[in-house]
């Protein structure tokens, strides 16, 4: 989540996979805008899934543009 750079809350949705375990949903502030749950993470997926703890997903249709760079 530290290399997000956007305003992010936590929001109420929590959902569950069978597979990877809960998933926690943030809502993004950009600008004046706020799009409700535009991403997600697993901070505690199941032992097969482990790694995924520490990375974010987004929903690609609620955003406009994504700048991807590397530190």
């Amino acid at each position: 989540m530290k290399d997000v750079k956007a305003e992010v809350i936590r929001s109420g949705t929590r959902t569950a996979c069978p597979y990877k375990g809960n998933a926690s949903y943030y809502s993004m502030k950009l600008n004046d805008k706020i799009i409700k749950d535009a991403l997600w993470e697993y901070a505690d997926p199941k032992p097969e899934f482990k790694d995924l703890n520490g990375y974010v997903s987004f929903y690609s249709k609620n955003i406009d543009h994504i700048k991807i760079t590397q530190s």
